[in-house]
């Protein structure tokens, strides 16, 4: 609809309404300065041109509702939404849960990773929760309520390579000998000669089985598949 600026005396001066009509219903803002009232209006004429394709105003919404919202509507599996739960409610929700999402730019992003990490978290799960926080700000990006996903190509932590070990064959078979039952000496190969993570291990049924080929189909982690 129209627009309008109108000045207007007050016993403080004059300022600016600008006037327009939205849904028939007459709207209204006063500025103190003329510039800003033509610049207001300006921006206004312009999102009523865009239409649907108008930039939409970031969420003053706290980011700890926003994700009480993100975990009702996710569909995920058990394991990932437990560690999810368990990212944000550890790392996330205690730092920014209260910060808008309007708030969450890329500067304050990067500042609470350097929080988690003075509090303590490891480089591998800083990580992890940067992912976790990233997945749910894009969302968040999608549904309009931020412009960009502040998280996008901030880049990894560093984290240390892990040091590993060769055993010599006479501890790793003293270690064969020791174990009480077969299955346990076959969860032991598996796991060395292998390679099988333990929940691969545990997720591990006969048809998996086919002659000399052992296929790895599932994993199991606190009896979740």
């Amino acid at each position: 609809a129209a627009m309008s600026i109108h000045p207007r005396t007050t016993k403080s001066g004059t300022v600016w309404d600008v006037r327009w009509t939205d849904n028939g219903k007459q709207r209204s803002r006063s500025f103190g300065d003329k510039e800003q009232a033509v610049a207001y209006d300006a921006e206004r004429k312009r999102m009523k041109r865009m239409g649907a394709f108008a930039p939409v105003e970031p969420s003053g919404e706290p980011l700890s509702k926003f994700l009480e919202r993100w975990f009702r509507t996710g569909q995920w599996a058990t394991t990932t939404t437990r560690n999810r739960a368990q990212l944000v409610d550890r790392w996330v929700v205690p730092f920014i849960g209260d910060v808008p999402l309007r708030e969450l730019g890329r500067a304050r992003v990067r500042d609470f990773r350097a929080e988690i990490i003075r509090a303590g978290s490891p480089p591998t799960n800083t990580n992890n929760v940067m992912r976790c926080l990233s997945a749910a700000l894009g969302v968040a990006c999608d549904e309009g309520l931020i412009p960009v996903n502040p998280c996008l190509n901030l880049g990894s932590v560093p984290t240390p390579r892990a040091q590993r070990r060769a055993y010599p064959a006479e501890v790793t078979d003293a270690l064969l000998e020791a174990m009480p039952s077969a299955r346990d000496r076959a969860v032991f190969l598996l796991l060395l000669d292998g390679g099988l993570r333990p929940a691969e291990v545990v997720g591990l049924q006969w048809k998996d089985v086919d002659g000399d080929v052992l296929t790895v189909y599932d994993s199991i982690q606190s009896g979740d598949r």
